[in-house]
């Protein structure tokens, strides 16, 4: 795990800052200056603080360019107007964040959009650019423990990020708006954010767009307002978010509120899909009340979804509002709304963890299966063991994708879920879901690595795992407990025990729209 409290950028040429054209600006980059001259001191040269490079701490061997560290993001304020004629965004993002190195620089991530300015503690601050790497140097070094607030001005024509998986992620525009879908990496592309999965923050946006049209963002819509031809939605999160779970959709919506299951609701559907898009959420009490019984409570104080047209071919789990690409089957609406509970609440310290997220939300998706009177869990684990060892289906495992490029490779979703299963099979129903329950409950709107979950798996069941998670998770062949089908009290494990999983409930099995993927 790497920690929020070190950096991992590598150090700039001094020759690449801009600065503004202040007096007091002027002299300070003056007097830095002539202190770096044949000190070989980091850039800023001020003895005892850091730019924010480099540290003994690797960054994320997936995306080593990503994120930053010598401060702790606490809360984002995007304030965007949005045209989809000219694709043209004006953004000014403001970060609350406090200093925990001494930093005199500090960075955040943006890819393309021109910076038109950086203030820093309300004083103009120097940056540039290499990449996405956006370096900003303030008028004032920042010691460690002060609070501090940055503001960005920016603009441009967002272009959507492709990504090293060959999908598509960032700002897209779509037929009556636009949509911004970001795993793993495509917050960069439309607002500049430390892109690190374990500096969680907290987000408002408040978003204008053309009259008629509709803005849509996580949380809750704290006020919506008219101004001549334009219209500005704000929205509110009150839980930390990782930055790739943030999300904008504008266009025509029917935006519906509501409760469901117990909890505040947002449902915005395209109006082109009317009835159809409506009733494809209207599962979601259910499927809530499930994961409530079997895993705790929701984790969040709004839920809801949006159901638009675009064409991207995959479904995202963006927080407190699942962004489907039409009307979902309930097993997609299954599958996105246990990612709030893994992936958006408990996220991975890094991207190789990635069957936390898949791995857990495909089981989960599973169970709602059973549960509607669908395959068993038992009778599927049997059914998926029967692929041939020689199978592409068993590679890569998932604890050990090898590469972005894996990531969200079908083995990290089905074999993830395999591996839960497995579990559940060898300790049994009451030490599964208490493991689940914990691990849930000890790291909500954290981060937490895989030894993490096998070692709290371990400390439930009073059992050594090794063996188990190794074959499951990390070696490239079919696990020889798939072979043998084996629990510790045999297949008989997979029946319920009703003090740790509560009776399932009758229905009809669940049906994927057969354009969709799943995240």
């Amino acid at each position: 795990m790497r920690s929020k409290g070190k950096s991992r950028r590598a150090a700039e040429p001094r020759n690449r800052l801009r600065t503004e054209p202040r007096g007091i600006r002027a002299a300070l980059v003056a007097s830095l200056a002539v202190a770096t001259v044949g000190s070989g001191l980091a850039i800023g040269g001020i003895p005892g603080f850091s730019t924010g490079s480099p540290s003994a701490e690797p960054p994320d061997p997936y995306f080593p360019a990503a994120g930053s560290g010598g401060y702790d993001a606490r809360r984002y304020e995007l304030a965007l107007r949005y045209r989809r004629a000219p694709n043209r965004l004006s953004g000014v993002v403001t970060l609350d964040a406090n200093a925990i190195q001494n930093l005199s620089a500090f960075h955040l991530d943006l890819r393309g959009m021109k910076v038109t300015g950086v203030e820093v503690d309300g004083e103009p601050a120097g940056f540039d650019r290499d990449g996405q790497d956006l370096r900003i140097e303030p008028a004032s070094a920042l010691p460690a423990g002060q609070a501090f607030t940055t503001v960005v001005r920016y603009d441009g024509h967002p272009r959507p990020y492709r990504a090293p998986y060959g999908g598509t992620e960032g700002w897209v525009r779509t037929g009556d708006g636009s949509v911004a879908l970001n795993e793993p990496q495509g917050s960069p592309s439309w607002f500049p954010v430390n892109d690190d999965l374990t500096d969680k923050a907290r987000y408002d946006f408040e978003l204008t767009v053309p009259r008629g049209i509709e803005a849509v963002a996580n949380g809750d819509l704290r006020d919506r307002s008219r101004s001549g031809r334009r219209s500005t939605f704000s929205w509110h999160g009150s839980e930390p978010m990782a930055s790739y779970l943030a999300t904008v959709s504008t266009g025509q919506f029917e935006l519906t509120h509501t409760r469901t299951a117990g909890v505040e609701a947002w449902l915005a559907v395209d109006r082109r899909f009317g009835q159809r898009g409506r009733r494809a959420l209207a599962v979601m009490p259910r499927v809530l009340r499930l994961f409530a019984e079997r895993f705790g409570a929701y984790p969040f104080s709004t839920t809801g979804g949006v159901v638009d047209r675009f064409d991207l071919g995959y479904a995202l789990e963006t927080q407190t509002k699942p962004t489907y690409p039409g009307p979902p089957g309930s097993g997609l609406v299954a599958h996105e709304l246990a990612h709030e509970y893994f992936g958006n609440s408990v996220t991975p310290t890094q991207w190789r963890h990635i069957w936390l997220n898949e791995g857990f939300a495909t089981w989960a998706q599973w169970l709602w299966a059973q549960s509607r009177g669908g395959q068993t869990l038992s009778s599927r684990f049997r059914s998926l063991c029967s692929a041939p060892a020689g199978s592409a289906f068993w590679r890569p495992p998932p604890g050990k994708p090898g590469g972005p490029e894996k990531l969200f490779a079908g083995s990290v979703y089905v074999r993830g879920g395999l591996t839960l299963e497995a579990l559940r099979r060898w300790v049994g129903n009451e030490d599964f879901y208490v493991t689940l329950r914990r691990w849930l409950a000890r790291n909500q709107h954290s981060n937490a690595s895989s030894a993490d979950f096998e070692s709290l798996a371990e400390q439930v069941s009073g059992e050594q795992l090794d063996g188990l998670f190794d074959d499951w998770l990390r070696q490239p062949a079919k696990p020889e407990a798939c072979e043998r089908g084996e629990g510790r009290h045999g297949v008989a494990a997979a029946a319920p025990n009703p003090s740790a999983a509560p009776p399932a409930h009758a229905g009809g099995s669940p049906k994927l729209h057969p354009r969709f993927s799943i995240r």
